[in-house]
């Protein structure tokens, strides 16, 4: 596991976050970088651990042994929004589709589509609201450092 002192950024949009910080900010951009390998050799490492464990976030246990993350899609296949189910997935037959995982994913917007910068605002303001109890909560470098540092937050494979 890294230690608690992550490294800052030195450049681009995100200059003087951590990496943490800068994840929870803009996962779609962090994710871009990630895909093209963009980080320093300083920063590789730890871009690897953070994109691991940002795609791998447990749900808080308050919800319950069966639950599951629904993740809302757009016609357009654009990200729509994510909530905790603690019963069974029921189409409601509206005008989005979804998919059912077992953990936060960071990721998500980026995967469905690159560059969907409104799609990843919702989902780390959904994300906040599932963690934290609060879609507004303040996501300080500390905050954000101390977050990806705790092995429980998050559904990890055994090494081998």
């Amino acid at each position: 596991m890294i230690g608690t002192s992550f490294k800052v950024l030195d450049w681009g949009k995100m200059a003087g976050r951590s990496l943490p910080q800068a994840l929870w900010l803009d996962p779609d951009y962090f994710f871009f970088l990630n895909e093209r390998h963009a980080w320093s050799w300083e920063l590789r490492f730890e871009a690897s651990f953070l994109a691991k464990r940002a795609r791998s976030i447990r749900v808080p246990v308050h919800y319950g042994p069966t639950a599951v993350v629904e993740y809302h899609m757009e016609r357009s296949g654009k990200f729509a929004g994510l909530k905790v189910l603690t019963k069974p997935l029921v189409s409601d037959g509206g005008g989005t589709s979804s998919y059912a995982n077992r953990v936060i994913d960071l990721g998500a917007s980026h995967d469905l589509a690159n560059y969907d910068k409104s799609g990843a605002k919702l989902l780390v303001r959904d994300a906040k609201e599932i963690l934290f109890g609060n879609a507004s909560f303040k996501m300080t470098k500390d905050r954000a450092e101390a977050f990806f540092s705790d092995d429980r937050n998050f559904h990890l494979s055994p090494s081998p």
